[in-house]
């Protein structure tokens, strides 16, 4: 029985969506039990002063999970060239050398051709190379999925962090109305959102927070939300496996 070349990237593909599928659901229930805390400085009574919320770390076991589903579209990328260079080749090839060719440019990306070795993409046909260079992988193409490429080379703990944002700011009790100015500044070095600077206030005020996991302003993927990025790389690595399968037997055809 003859084995489908893609049959390894697809499955790769589909065990990347379930890890996407989990990882939603974790931050689902870290985001419900409301892990955040409203901090009010000293001088909301006198004449200005700030709202804050302290957000708690995210569980460790969530960057274990986006790590593992960046890993399994990465090398799903790799193993639908590595099936289209076999389909394709002519003889035998050294396969440390087939890859999928990112870049910090469009000439970056198109000289992994000229690369052997563990970091090259030498052996990919030459027929293929346009056709790769298409979906656009480096810096000034298509920057996510440049950016996922980069992030995958990171500590993935250290590119994701609970972003807290604010749905609502309510008003409540019969003290003084004074003048609320909005800000949504965060600080990742304090896991801190700054929600508003405040002045003349001397009441109560009720805070609506959602929160949701991004990768970090000094990633490659800065305050991009986590899942909402993975399955649209998700969906992109389909379009590289489908692509690569079908253009594959198209030249195939033509020869």
């Amino acid at each position: 029985m003859l084995v489908d070349p893609f049959s390894s990237p697809d499955a790769l593909l589909r065990r990347a969506r379930k890890h996407i599928n989990e990882l939603e659901r974790e931050a689902s229930i870290y985001a419900n039990r409301k892990p955040y805390s409203l901090v009010v400085n000293d001088d909301l009574g006198r004449s200005q002063g700030s709202l804050k919320v302290k957000v708690d770390p995210i569980p460790v076991d969530l960057g274990c999970i986006a790590f593992d589903a960046i890993s399994c579209m990465r090398s799903a990328m790799d193993h639908a060239v590595f099936a289209a260079t076999k389909f394709l080749a002519n003889a035998e090839f050294d396969p440390k050398s087939v890859k999928f060719p990112f870049g910090d440019s469009l000439e970056g990306a198109r000289g992994q051709f000229r690369r052997r070795g563990g970091r090259g993409a030498a052996n990919v046909p030459h027929e293929l190379h346009d056709f790769l260079l298409s979906f656009k992988p480096y810096k000034g193409g298509d920057n996510t999925l440049w950016g996922f490429n980069e992030i995958r080379n990171e500590n993935i703990h250290r590119v994701l962090f609970p972003s807290a944002v604010t749905s609502r700011v309510g008003i409540g009790g019969n003290g003084r109305i004074g003048e609320i100015y909005i800000v949504n500044k965060w600080d990742a070095a304090k896991s801190e959102l700054t929600v508003a600077h405040t002045r003349n206030v001397d009441h109560g005020i009720k805070l609506e927070i959602a929160i949701e996991i991004a990768f970090t302003e000094s990633s490659a993927l800065p305050r991009k939300p986590v899942i909402g990025t993975l399955n649209a790389i998700a969906d992109r690595t389909k379009d590289i496996v489908t692509g690569l399968r079908d253009e594959s037997y198209r030249l195939l055809r033509e020869r």
